[in-house]
């Protein structure tokens, strides 16, 4: 482990460091905090750029007389880079890359992963990769080593904080298996392009639908079963060692275990589930009219089919309260009930076997979206009440995560800050 000159300008606490390069007054080094992936670090005298897992700027900030100072941030990976006032992104990535090019990198593994960049290729990758989605997709937890593939669009349920269907059409468009190819195609030549060099850095996929169990089990002339688009998503990506994609609880419910057991072997290593809340009442309110009892089945069978289960959680969907059934339900009655039965989930998950019963609170905090009809209920305020103070949505998250208990104190069991991702695209997948 080196010892890195600049680190200690820049950060408080100790972090695990590794120095790669060095330069005139600037050091690249491989940092890690404790429990986390390890990622890169350029540093300066006057700023630090973190440059992520694979080399792509996520964040940049300056030390100033006043304090820390955040020049540049991407908060996922959209690409949705935002500056400080005054300053322009082309010019601040070009410094950033410039300032790599000019250390003795050598011939390192990670050498050659950061060397691999440069301002407008970054820019180049992220405009290309939005041809991976489509306008309103859901792509939780997106991140700079995940690849993304589409099989479906849309959805057959009808929630509030969806787009509005009081028309009654049903807008799920299953893919066919030729089209699921195509978009498969389409995504690894883009991963080629740009990650080429490092495929073995890119060790996640994301099966982009609203629920994998909206296919057929079996399959059909035209449709491909869960099972075939895992196993396709395998084939063309061997190196993703995580696969990812949602399902619904119902769905589940309805799938034989040993169905689910197959999708598990055939590589699909983590379920995603909006739960939303386990209160009956908010969830009914929401679209979601199964019962907790009828939740928690599914969320048993996902576990014995040895599945990491993430558990997505909406905080604020209701403001402060709501009526239904001539009674008023207050948001936080809602948040205590499902803290209890998430504190139990997480309580069982971490006295078993990591790999087969592992669980993850992803908590969401709700973005009110125009055109839905649960946007209308807050803007009109009788139905929903709309949170009085301006940090009412902060307080329900720090209120939802004490109630959790010593639970939320793993950080890898409860993720915070989690912001279910729904982008525009220039392109159609």
């Amino acid at each position: 482990m080196d010892d890195s000159r600049l680190l200690g300008r820049h950060q408080d606490g100790p972090l695990l460091h590794d120095v790669i390069a060095r330069g005139e007054g600037a050091e690249l080094a491989k940092v890690r905090a404790y429990g986390s992936e390890p990622v890169f670090w350029l540093m300066t005298h006057d700023w630090v750029a973190d440059l992520g897992p694979i080399g792509m700027v996520q964040r940049v900030s300056a030390n100033t007389p006043e304090g820390r100072r955040t020049l540049l941030e991407r908060p996922n990976a959209f690409g949705d880079f935002s500056v400080g006032k005054g300053i322009a992104l082309d010019a601040l990535l070009e410094e950033v890359y410039a300032t790599i090019s000019s250390l003795r990198l050598g011939k390192t593994d990670d050498a050659r992963i950061i060397s691999t960049w440069e301002a407008q290729r970054v820019l180049a990758r992220f405009r290309d990769f939005r041809h991976l989605y489509t306008a309103n997709d859901i792509v939780p937890e997106f991140n700079d080593t995940m690849i993304i593939t589409k099989i479906s669009q849309d959805c057959d349920r009808t929630c509030l904080y969806c787009p509005d269907r009081r028309d009654g059409t049903k807008r799920l468009e299953l893919f066919t298996r030729d089209r699921i190819g195509t978009n498969m195609a389409l995504a690894r030549e883009i991963e080629l392009k740009y990650h080429g060099g490092h495929l073995d850095k890119m060790v996640e996929l994301f099966l982009n639908g609203s629920d994998l169990l909206w296919f057929p089990p079996e399959g059909h002339q035209a449709h491909p079963s869960p099972l075939e688009i895992v196993e396709m998503g395998k084939g063309i990506f061997p190196e993703t060692l995580k696969k990812y994609a949602f399902m619904g609880l119902p769905n589940v419910n309805r799938t034989p275990p040993g169905y689910l057991r197959l999708l598990h072997e055939a590589g699909l290593y983590s379920v995603l589930v909006g739960v939303e809340s386990f209160h009956e009442p908010t969830s009914r309110f929401l679209g979601k009219p199964e019962s907790t009892d009828e939740k928690m089945k599914a969320i048993g069978k996902l576990k014995e089919a040895g599945f990491k289960v993430k558990l997505i959680v909406q905080v604020g969907t209701v403001g402060e309260g709501f009526v239904a059934d001539g009674r008023f339900y207050s948001g936080r009655e809602g948040l205590e009930e499902t803290a209890r039965i998430c504190s139990q989930l997480l309580g069982d998950s971490l006295t078993r076997s990591y790999e087969k019963n592992r669980t993850k609170v992803l908590v969401s905090e709700y973005l009110p979206l125009e055109g839905t009809p649960l946007f209308r209920l807050h803007q009109e305020g009788r139905t929903v009440k709309p949170y009085r103070s301006a940090d009412g949505l902060k307080k329900d998250v720090e209120f939802f995560l004490q109630r959790l208990g010593t639970a939320a104190k793993d950080q890898d069991a409860v993720e915070t800050g989690y912001e279910t991702a729904i982008q525009s695209s220039s392109g159609a997948a």
